[in-house]
């Protein structure tokens, strides 16, 4: 009887991983919004990274408590595969769509790592070219500051 209350941890473990791949999948589109932008928010941007990476430590904890249920119910299932088949049914169900979840998060993650690299290059080259406008700036001053300077001059007095 125990091993039916694990079985249905396992199950209920399974649900919530889809669900927090769900709520990835739809951090991951407002990632992409933010960096579709032509002036991205790096505010809202750090803000969704740090929400995702709650829902990131969510799974991997789910995934650790997965299989430590699983150790311990792996022999009855195998054993007595008959009577638990609607559940294993419904856990291969619920692996193959987090599979899918997972596949589709990786290929979001990719295009939005590619964003994010044009964003940061955009970002490098208008630090640049502030940097050389400050620059062009200061030697503008130094060089106007010289032109009031007149250099010492003798007189010659004789005639």
């Amino acid at each position: 009887m125990q091993e039916e209350s694990y079985i249905q941890i396992l199950i209920q473990s399974l649900h919530q991983k889809v669900e927090a791949l769900e709520s990835i999948i739809e951090k991951n589109k407002e990632q992409y919004e933010i960096l579709s932008a032509e002036e991205a928010d790096m505010d809202a941007f750090e803000e969704n990274v740090k929400a995702k990476s709650e829902f990131i430590d969510k799974i991997v904890f789910l995934d650790d408590g997965f299989e430590e249920i699983y150790a311990r119910v792996k022999e009855e299932l195998d054993k007595n595969r008959a009577a638990h088949g609607a559940e294993i049914k419904e856990m291969q169900a619920l692996i193959a769509e987090i599979t899918e979840r997972s596949m589709t998060v990786q290929a979001q993650e990719q295009r939005n790592k590619e964003l994010a690299t044009q964003q940061f290059s955009k970002a490098k080259r208008k630090i640049r070219q502030v940097k050389a406008g400050n620059k062009v700036a200061a030697q503008y001053y130094n060089s106007m500051q010289q032109l009031n300077v007149v250099d010492p001059q003798f007189m010659d007095k004789k005639k």
